[in-house]
């Protein structure tokens, strides 16, 4: 009798990764990255990837603007606004080379920041590698709730030069000293490898996504100071949507 063959589970690896260039609208110089992520994720998660590597911390409403045709979260008060489209029934892979040539991704509709996104690639997917990655990038996302493009060109020209009686409110309003121009992939892919938990915990508004998103991962959200590798859990305040 032949040796029985042994069932040998295959590793979940995507088809393919594409590459995107994301670009925030309107301020120089340029902030932008450079991502890779599986091509079977859907917009809901695509959108978390993008915000987590350019640095936002998932507090706001996102939208995306895709051959004209609008994708995101489905509340009630921006369907009255406009049709919009489920983003988590549309993967990536639903739309043509055409379509995701450039569109727009639109974060924080209060402050009002436009990402251009541009598709550069499709790629045989590393063996080895985790998706969404961050590969490449320039400068610091603004802190959230700064006021939009004219806001983060006053805070960047009041922390160039400071004046003593408001540094020290500016500085606690931010949390930490915040730095234009900082920028590490380290920490960028840190974080992404905690999308599903963002993903979870920042459009759930579950209080215990301190449980599983660390402190150390704010110096991604615009806020340069944290030590990487720290494990001091914090509470994150999701409710201002």
């Amino acid at each position: 009798m032949g040796e029985k063959k042994k069932n040998v589970q295959k590793k979940d690896i995507p088809e393919k990764i594409l590459q995107f260039k994301i670009v925030l609208g309107d301020i120089e110089p340029v902030i932008w990255r450079r991502i890779q992520v599986n091509d079977e994720m859907n917009l809901r998660t695509f959108a978390v990837s993008l915000i987590l590597a350019m640095g936002w911390k998932n507090s706001h409403l996102h939208e995306f603007i895709i051959d004209g045709k609008h994708y995101g979260m489905m509340t009630e008060d921006r369907l009255d606004d406009m049709p919009m489209k489920d983003e988590t029934k549309y993967k990536l892979r639903d739309f043509s080379k055409d379509q995701l040539g450039k569109f727009i991704f639109l974060y924080d509709f209060g402050d009002g920041w436009k990402h251009d996104v541009v598709f550069e690639d499709a790629l045989e997917p590393e063996a080895h590698a985790f998706y969404p990655r961050c590969i490449a990038g320039a400068r610091n996302c603004p802190p959230e709730d700064c006021g939009g493009i004219s806001g983060y060109y006053d805070l960047a020209k009041k922390l160039k030069n400071p004046d003593p009686e408001e540094y020290e409110g500016l500085i606690e309003w931010l949390g930490g000293k915040y730095d234009t121009e900082f920028f590490n992939l380290n920490v960028i892919n840190s974080t992404l490898k905690k999308t599903t938990a963002y993903e979870k915990y920042g459009f759930e508004h579950d209080e215990s996504a301190g449980d599983t998103i660390f402190e150390d991962e704010d110096v991604n959200c615009g806020i340069g100071t944290a030590k990487i590798g720290a494990a001091k859990k914090t509470k994150r305040d999701r409710t201002s949507y």
